[in-house]
């Protein structure tokens, strides 16, 4: 259903895939609306437009969240040991 304060389009820009996509994430929880669809919540957006100024894949900034990511779960598992 349409609210009125809704934003119809909301843009996410980015200078990469990755950086595109953490755009695109913030501003479906900062602006998104909340649903209950087939008996699950879940948020939305009406419409997005997206635009990336590159789009290389492997994506370099995806590749360094990661091995970042891996790094610190790794960190976690051993303090868990100790």
């Amino acid at each position: 259903m349409h609210n009125d304060n809704e934003q119809l389009i909301s843009l996410v820009c980015g200078e990469n895939i990755g950086s595109t996509w953490l755009n695109l994430v913030d501003v479906v929880l900062s602006r998104g609306a909340l649903d209950f669809d087939e008996g699950r919540e879940r948020i939305y957006l009406r419409s997005v437009v997206i635009r990336s100024l590159t789009q290389l894949f492997p994506d370099i900034f995806l590749k360094k969240k990661l091995e970042f990511l891996k790094i610190q779960r790794e960190q976690q598992i051993l303090l868990k040991k100790i």
